[in-house]
Formats: structure tokens, sequence, C-alpha cells
């Protein structure tokens, strides 16, 4: 079934590149590279499966309704809540579920992305709507560092840090998850663990909303610059 699933979406890649050499549109882009997260989620679970976990495949387009502005579009916080509750929430009680970041779909039924940083957005936005204690966002980066310890080597290792902090240091140019991303999460009050599938043991931190009685007795948390 994983197979021919697969095929089908290869074909469709080819339908629809053919039609984006004759007009192309983000509608039709949004579309068209939705079929990696598709085709690797699918890839994902055949493989589990061979290795005896039971696992089911879900279209996160089901779920995650947006608006229309293709390439960038931004969700319906309280769509996403219900349809998740009423079609994800009951495939969970069951077992493991494999779903893809960064799709959505729009009132239409017109496939959407969220742009960058789209896949951990959409981590935060299920995390949310399911209502979790603890969203888990795996990535190549080795964690969070006082700096670039490629330019400092003695530089430590930050094991806990604020979205707050975190936000700050993505903007003068520290190389982070960006907190934007993981805003349901910030407003929901959930903890967001981050590892380094590179470095599963070494290259982990976590990311909390602070407790409003929280004093910070250090005077810096890191240094962080942009090139010119």
């Amino acid at each position: 079934m994983i197979r021919e699933e697969i095929e089908r979406l290869l074909e469709n890649i080819t339908t629809l590149a053919e039609a984006a050499a004759l007009a192309s549109s983000t509608a039709l882009t949004d579309e068209l590279v939705s079929h990696g997260e598709l085709m690797s989620t699918l890839l994902f679970v055949e493989i589990l499966r061979e290795r005896g976990i039971q696992a089911q495949w879900f279209d996160a387009r089901k779920v995650l309704r947006t608006n229309d502005r293709f390439g960038r579009a931004e969700p319906d916080i309280a769509a996403v809540a219900e349809l998740t509750q009423q079609q994800l929430a009951p495939r969970l009680a069951e077992g493991l579920v494999v779903t893809q970041g960064f799709i959505g779909s729009e009132a239409k039924g017109r496939t959407t992305t969220l742009g960058r940083g789209g896949s951990d957005y959409t981590a935060a936005l299920l995390g949310e709507a399911l209502n979790a204690t603890r969203v888990d966002i795996w990535t190549d980066v080795p964690g969070i560092y006082t700096t670039d310890p490629r330019v400092a080597p003695a530089a430590k290792r930050i094991d806990v840090i604020a979205f707050e902090e975190a936000a700050e240091m993505a903007t003068f140019g520290a190389k982070v998850l960006h907190p934007a991303t993981l805003l349901p999460a910030v407003r929901s009050d959930i903890p967001v663990f981050v590892g380094s599938s590179k470095e599963p043991k070494a290259g982990v931190r976590w990311c909390v909303k602070p407790p409003r009685t929280r004093r910070c007795s250090a005077r810096w948390r890191c240094v962080a610059g942009k090139r010119c």
C-alpha cells in the first residue's frame, strides 16, 4: 500500500512539474514541495513496520487548517485545535502516528506551506492542540552555547534557557531554533525539549517559559554576533 502511494505521488510530481513549466504559481509550488514531506513520512512508517513497530501514517493537511497565503500560510488556531481533537487525537489513542510538518491546507482543500521553520511550528501547533505535556524537537544542531564554539572552543553548552533569552540570541545572530516557531507552546506553557540527532546525549537543551518569579543571577548568558 505504501509503495503504491509513493508511486502515485511520484506520478503526481511529474504532472505538477509539467504544469509549473507552463504557468507557475505559489499555490502550485506549495502543492509540489509538499510531496517531500508526504513521501518521507510514508517511508518512515515502512521502516518502523519492518522493525516491528506498528505505526499509522496521517496526512497533516487534514488538521492543519491555514489561510491561503501560499508559501507563508498562517494557521487558523481554533480550527487546528478542533480538527486535531476530531481526527488526530483518536488515532494517537490507538498507538504511534507519523505525520508531517511544514504543510497544511486552506479552506478549499488546497495545499499550503508554513514557510521557514514550518516543521518546528507544526510540532508546537499540534502539541498545543493535543494539550501535550511536552514537545520534543530533534535537529542536527548540537545545542545552544554561550558563544559560537567554532570561534571560541571554550564555549559552554546551555542546558536550560528561557524563550525570551533564545529570542534575543536569535535576534543578535546566534544560530538557534527561532523561538517564533514555538509560540504555540509558549502561550500554552508547554516545555520544549530540543535535541541533536547527531549528538543525542550531548546536544540537548530545554527551552522553557520561566516562572514570573524567576530572577536571573547571571549578568550575561551568551555572546552572539552577525557577520558583515
